[in-house]
């Protein structure tokens, strides 16, 4: 290919990442109609249980087990899909929130516990009407179900809709750091917004002075909680010991807004609360009256809460590999089996493979979930040569996704004997740049070749222009390090080159200083 046409390849490829860029979103996406079915399914609630039953429930201590079905959606192809290690730190987070309550969630299904599929409406927009036909159709009886994927065409925050009754989490919320699957979670349990009401609303047009009686329809909520001008039991989120918010944008905390409720007293909202919009940093609890309410809606959803078996706690710590051989190298002529030692009590494990350089991990290349057996198969195409890698195994079983992985094993590949390096020259080398975009003046270029050779490195600019380059470097079989000065190239998209004897490397350069 010539490199004014590669060039306006790259360029087109470039344009089209850059639009679909987005910023996190860590909102939550409930409507003020969903709200409203909340609300509504919040007083059924209170009408329906016996206020008896739900204190005998708090009070036995009893651990309440609760299923939950893991969907992780790709594109078509099954790819971009959120990391299985992030699934498994979002449960733990999950249980650690909710512990106080004696209450653990695990994953539905022995064999199948998470459930893979590939559409590209729900990797395209996780928030279209046909999307959440897709995902209701897709559902799993008697469990919570949450769906993954990274909308890209459409950043909606994550949500939970009644109508559907199951929750969508954006990839990147999907965590061990984030409270996005414990507030969603909340609203699967009957819980609103502690700001319910204020949706889409900025409070900041009332500061200091006084909120207005009603905002969006909905009467605010007054700080005094008892008497004849409380409202707390009906107004915002129907709990009288969740203190009045009106903040319905991501804040930090303290709120020091201000604001005053319609009566001119000072509101002072929990900022800790899961279900406000206060930062991850800040909130850690639920109320007694939210907890309440998530006991009775627990108690009309099910009737068994008795835990999984087996459900020891389970850890790698002590797995060894049994092949490959850590350290030895394979001939990549086929797929790869990975082998390792048994873990009592586990009934899956995770397996993750990272591509290293210098024993350092520098990317994800597989991770899978495998059922009921110590093996798993690695497909050729996903590995190349000669290259060097690292696996690692965590034991699993359905209540127990945080337990400690296997130490590090190690392997490399090689060349098969019948292999013609001519032929396949690009799909046996790699070049890729460590840091990109570059705010500095050196690129650092990794180079895996197939074998021992003289090149160049040539950078072009997008008009084709060659601006930068080294002549006749030493490259050796294996991976490679390579620095290139770049520092007289202003801001913009250059092309870098690797011309060898049997063929061409390209890579796309930022430069953003």
């Amino acid at each position: 290919m010539k490199i004014k046409a590669l060039i306006g390849a790259a360029l087109l490829g470039w344009s089209s990442l850059s639009l679909q860029a987005q910023q996190l979103n860590a909102d939550c996406g409930v409507s003020f109609a969903d709200g409203q079915l909340i609300k509504q399914r919040l007083m059924e609630n209170r009408r329906l249980v016996d206020p008896a039953e739900i204190a005998a429930f708090q009070q036995s201590r009893n651990i309440k087990y609760i299923p939950v079905k893991f969907h992780i959606v790709g594109d078509a192809n099954g790819e971009n899909t959120v990391s299985l290690s992030n699934v498994f730190a979002m449960l733990c987070d999950m249980n650690n929130d909710y512990r106080s309550q004696d209450v653990q969630f695990y994953m539905q299904g022995v064999s199948n516990s998470v459930n893979y599929f590939n559409n590209n409406t729900v990797y395209n927009d996780g928030g279209s009407f046909g999307s959440q036909n897709i995902m209701f159709n897709n559902k799993s009886a008697g469990a919570i179900n949450i769906f993954m994927s990274a909308s890209v065409n459409n950043q909606v925050a994550s949500y939970y809709t009644p109508s559907g009754d199951f929750i969508f989490v954006l990839n990147q919320m999907a965590n061990g750091t984030s409270s996005t699957g414990t507030h969603e979670v909340g609203h699967f349990f009957t819980l609103n917004h502690t700001f319910y009401g204020w949706e889409g609303a900025d409070v900041t047009a009332y500061e200091p002075g006084n909120a207005p009686n009603l905002i969006n329809g909905y009467a605010v909520e007054r700080v005094v909680r008892t008497g004849g001008s409380a409202n707390c039991a009906s107004a915002a989120d129907g709990f009288c010991d969740t203190p009045a918010d009106y903040v319905s944008f991501r804040d930090n905390c303290p709120y020091t807004g201000g604001v005053k409720d319609p009566l001119g007293v000072a509101v002072d909202p929990m900022e800790s609360n899961f279900m406000s919009y206060y930062a991850d940093a800040c909130v850690d609890s639920f109320t007694a009256e939210q907890k309440s309410a998530m006991a009775a809606d627990i108690l009309s959803r099910w009737n068994s809460f008795s835990a999984p078996t087996p459900n020891a706690v389970v850890s790698g710590a002590g797995i060894t590999a049994v092949a490959p051989t850590n350290g030895g190298s394979v001939e990549l002529n086929g797929d790869i089996t990975l082998e390792w030692t048994a873990v009592s009590n586990a009934t899956a494990y995770y397996i993750k493979i990272e591509r290293t350089f210098g024993g350092i991990p520098i990317e994800t290349v597989t991770e899978k979930i495998v059922y009921g057996t110590t093996t798993a198969t690695i497909p050729q195409a996903e590995l190349g040569y000669p290259r060097q890698y690292s696996w690692t195994v965590r034991p699993l079983n359905q209540l127990n996704t945080c337990g400690a992985t296997s130490p590090a094993q190690s392997f490399s590949t090689t060349a098969p004997t019948s292999s013609v390096i001519g032929e396949e020259f690009s799909s046996m080398s790699e070049m890729r740049l460590m840091q990109n975009p570059l705010a500095g003046s050196t690129a650092e270029l990794l180079i895996n070749l197939p074998k021992d050779l003289i090149a160049s490195l040539e950078v072009y600019s997008l008009d084709g222009r060659k601006v930068a380059g080294l002549d006749k470097i030493q490259f050796f079989a294996g991976d490679n390090a390579q620095l290139l000065e770049v520092g007289q190239l202003s801001n913009g998209v250059y092309m870098v080159v690797l011309n060898t004897p049997y063929g061409n490397l390209q890579q796309k350069l930022v430069i953003q200083r």
